[in-house]
């Protein structure tokens, strides 16, 4: 499939019903197996943990919430934790297996966050720009930017790709109307990077 028949919501609506078994079955041994078989991974979920912890947010959006794999990690920091997805069988799997009090909304958050402005201390992504088209990639990135009252955490992939449902997006130049506080590699992956932005007053 060629990236302009890449239509987001139908793909990962229609993965997220097997995406986290995908990640079961390609282990040997269940989650240690994956930690020591698919590093880089993990190396990009504790990046971008440690990243949200230092904003010292209270209340905290992921847009692309996937199956809640990092709202999972977050969880036990006394954060009010929301997570946005269109995908809603993958919302189904995260509401499996995250606490009762994590809000999960459906909603494309390239279009529309269902949030009053700054809403949110910090809205962070994880491995989903990345997977926004180059059409919608402003209108994403104007919605984050508007719900955030404070930080915003990407953790994302830069580099060309010939992948179907990947896609490069300058993040410095998309958000030059914050302050870039940090850009850090992350461990184990050579074009993923984890940015922070602190919106100016």
């Amino acid at each position: 499939m060629v990236k302009s028949n890449y239509k987001p919501q139908e793909y990962w609506t229609k993965r997220g019903s097997v995406y986290d078994e995908e990640w079961r079955k390609s282990s040997l041994f269940g989650i240690v197996s994956n930690l020591v078989k698919y590093p880089q991974s993990y190396a990009q979920a504790r990046s971008v943990v440690s990243e949200i912890k230092l904003t010292k947010p209270k209340k905290v959006l992921e847009c692309g919430c996937g199956t809640g794999r990092i709202l999972k990690m977050l969880e036990n920091n006394g954060f009010e934790l929301y997570g946005v997805d269109f995908s809603k069988t993958m919302l189904a799997t995260a509401r499996r297996k995250i606490s009762p009090k994590t809000v999960l909304v459906q909603a494309d958050y390239t279009k529309k966050i269902p949030f009053p402005n700054n809403s949110f201390d910090t809205v962070y992504t994880c491995a989903s720009l990345l997977h926004v088209p180059t059409k919608s990639i402003r209108g994403a990135c104007k919605e984050i930017k508007r719900v955030s009252r404070k930080y915003i955490v990407l953790s994302e992939w830069v580099g060309d790709t010939t992948a179907m449902h990947c896609f490069n997006h300058d993040y410095e130049k998309l958000f030059s109307d914050c302050e870039l506080v940090s850009k850090k590699r992350i461990p184990l992956i050579p074009d993923k990077f984890t940015f922070v932005f602190k919106k100016r007053k």
